[in-house]
């Protein structure tokens, strides 16, 4: 299963052994580091598959044996869904375990997205952390809401950090006065096999009734960008510091982009880091596939490794020059340029698409900077 892209990974014994978590598993697409409790200091892992039109995705939680005290890994089942594509988690009931978001009901593939309207398709949940990781199918499922072709997530948590493990702030004022946690939603596509029409990224908020530990009871929500965007694939947040506000970057047809929301002018905003692979003729797909921010030194912005395009087989590095701004800060300003890497082409003749599906940063315990890594689907 690959590594979601808010996962990262991290090496901190060079001599360490290979241990198997489960085996054997129907169908693998997600997996994910997880804090059980915001507290804790080891990550469990949530691991789940697309699942068939037959039968439901079982989303497993298995169980780091450092936590647990036990001489293995444990796994317990704690939902059913449906198509289950992205997820991230937050604390949206402040008891302090955390919540998981996911989007379930994609449907088949892209050519058969499961409706919005018609099949309570592309549909964006919570389920509730019961607080004991033993419970089997015990975490509630909650509703947040619904787009075709729903695909990633990402929470945006307004005036404290934001602990960032992958992936998916608010609209003019809402955002700056509230500090519950918010959702944005990123559709890949809008319709069944339509990958050339731009698909509405969303912003759901919660409302809360008078005991919020109950999580939140409604989520209203706002279109910030209805047709900016293209088969966004990838998604990260990059933490306010400094009073200033979440951003989020994106990979997709436009490029790596990034997205914010400007106080000044109470707007949205976006800017294209790097634009991919360039459009041209006869070329199917062109952008950005997948990304991730590669720390470099005290820089935790020091370089972005990206696959492209989408499900492409051109492994990319965007770099600024020395001296730059550090952090964040940095992505507003036009100072990037693309490298290319490394070529696992050709292309499939009939797709035009690669092997890469993912891109994640490996965190090194040396002061230097990190590395990335790369994970591949199979044959072209």
């Amino acid at each position: 299963m690959p590594l979601s892209a808010q996962s990262n990974l991290d090496i901190r014994k060079s001599d360490e052994k290979e241990v198997v978590v489960a085996t054997p598993l129907p169908d693998g697409y997600w997996l994910q580091a997880f804090h059980f409790q915001k507290s804790s200091a080891f990550p469990d892992l949530i691991g789940y598959g697309l699942g068939f039109a037959e039968k439901p995705a079982a989303i497993k939680l298995f169980i780091n044996p450092t936590n647990s005290g036990s001489s293995g890994w444990k796994v317990t089942e704690i939902q059913s869904l449906d198509f289950p594509v992205g997820m991230t988690y937050a604390d949206l009931t402040g008891d302090g375990y955390n919540d998981i978001i996911i989007c379930d009901r994609y449907g088949p593939g892209m050519t058969d997205l499961w409706d919005a309207q018609t099949k309570d398709g592309g549909r964006i949940q919570w389920l509730r952390n019961p607080g004991n990781s033993t419970e089997v199918r015990s975490w509630t499922a909650h509703h947040i809401g619904n787009s075709t072709g729903m695909h990633r997530q990402v929470p945006i948590i307004a005036s404290v950090a934001l602990l960032v493990i992958l992936s998916d702030v608010s609209v003019a004022g809402h955002f700056t006065d509230s500090a519950h946690t918010q959702v944005i939603g990123f559709p890949v596509i809008s319709a069944s096999n339509d990958l050339s029409s731009p698909a509405p990224v969303i912003l759901y908020t919660p409302a809360y009734g008078s005991d919020p530990s109950k999580g939140p009871n409604s989520w209203s929500y706002a279109i910030i960008f209805p047709s900016q965007f293209r088969l966004i694939h990838d998604v990260k947040v990059l933490p306010e510091t400094n009073g200033t506000l979440d951003m989020i970057l994106v990979a997709g047809k436009e490029g790596i982009v990034l997205l914010w929301f400007n106080r000044s002018n109470q707007k949205w905003e976006y800017r294209i880091v790097g634009t991919g692979i360039p459009q041209a003729s006869g070329l199917r797909f062109w952008g950005s596939g997948s990304f991730d921010i590669v720390r470099l030194g005290d820089d935790p912005v020091g370089y972005i490794a990206t696959c492209e395009a989408f499900h492409g087989n051109i492994v990319c590095v965007y770099t600024k020059p020395q001296n730059s701004t550090k952090g964040a800060a940095s992505l507003k300003e036009n100072i990037w340029t693309r490298h290319v890497i490394d070529d696992f082409g050709p292309l499939s003749a009939v797709e035009q698409t690669g092997t890469i599906h993912h891109v994640a940063a490996i965190n090194l315990p040396t002061g230097a900077g990190d590395s990335f890594a790369i994970a591949c689907m199979g044959g072209t």
